[in-house]
C-alpha cells in the first residue's frame, strides 16, 4: 500500500499539471494563430487546476490516513492530541485538542497549507500581472494574464521562488530570439510565461538540492 501511494503522490500531480501545461500552450498557441480568443477555455484550467490542489490535499490525508492506521506503532497517533503543547503552537485551537488531534495537525500543515499558499501566491501574481497590463498593455496579448496565472498554479510552492526571476531571463531570451530570427522588437508575456515553466523544473530538477529549494516548503 505504501509503494502505491509513494507512486500516486510523486506521480499524480506531475501528469495533471503536465496536462494542463500542454492544453494552455495549445490553448495560447491557438490564439497567437489567430483563432478567437476563449476565456473560459483559460479559466476553466485555472478552476480545474486550483480543485485539484485540494483533492490531491484530500488524498494525502486519507492516504496518510491509512498508511498510520495500518502501522503498529504509528497508529497511535491517529488518536493523540495536542493538547499538552502550548498555545503558541496550535493556536489554541480546540480541534487539535481531541482525538485525531495530531492528525489532522499534521495533515494540515504538511497538505492543506501547501495547497493554499500555491493558490494565494499564483493569485497575487495574476492581480500583479492585471496591474502590469493596466498600464503598460503592450506587454500583452489576450489571455497572457490568465497562462500567467495557469503557469503559476502549475509550478506551485516553492517552485515559484524560481518561476519568478526565470520569467525576466525568459523574456530577455524570447525577445533576443524574436529580434535575431523575426526581426521583431519587442515580445510580450505569453512565451516567456510558458518557457520559464519549463525552466523552472528543469532548474529544480538539477539544482534544487544544492539551493535548498525545498526547505522553503511549508510544514
Amino acid at each position: 500500500m505504501l509503494n502505491t501511494f509513494n507512486f500516486i503522490a510523486i506521480w499524480l500531480p506531475r501528469i495533471f499539471f503536465g496536462g494542463v501545461f500542454v492544453l494552455a500552450l495549445l490553448a495560447y498557441w491557438k490564439i497567437r494563430k489567430g483563432s478567437e480568443f476563449k476565456k473560459f477555455t483559460l479559466r476553466g484550467l485555472v478552476i480545474i487546476s486550483v480543485i485539484f490542489k485540494f483533492f490531491y490535499a484530500a488524498l494525502l490525508t486519507i492516504g496518510q490516513y491509512f498508511i498510520w492506521k495500518a502501522d503498529p506503532f504509528a497508529h497511535l497517533l491517529l488518536s493523540d492530541s495536542l493538547s499538552a503543547l502550548p498555545k503558541q503552537v496550535t493556536g489554541g485551537l480546540p480541534l487539535f485538542n481531541g482525538q485525531f488531534g495530531y492528525f489532522i495537525y499534521y495533515s494540515l500543515s504538511h497538505f492543506w497549507l501547501d495547497a493554499v499558499w500555491s493558490v494565494i501566491l499564483a493569485f497575487v501574481f495574476w492581480f500583479i500581472l492585471k496591474g502590469l497590463q493596466k498600464y503598460q498593455s503592450r506587454f500583452f496579448y489576450q489571455g497572457e494574464t490568465e497562462i500567467g496565472l495557469i503557469a503559476a498554479l502549475v509550478v506551485g510552492w516553492p517552485n515559484l521562488l524560481l518561476f519568478v526571476p526565470l520569467v525576466f531571463l525568459s523574456v530577455v531570451l524570447v525577445a533576443i530570439y524574436r529580434l535575431v530570427f523575426l526581426k521583431e522588437s519587442y515580445t510580450t508575456l505569453g512565451w516567456p510565461l510558458l518557457l520559464a515553466v519549463i525552466l523552472t523544473f528543469l532548474a529544480a530538477h538539477f539544482f534544487g538540492a544544492a539551493i535548498g529549494l525545498q526547505s522553503w516548503r511549508i510544514y
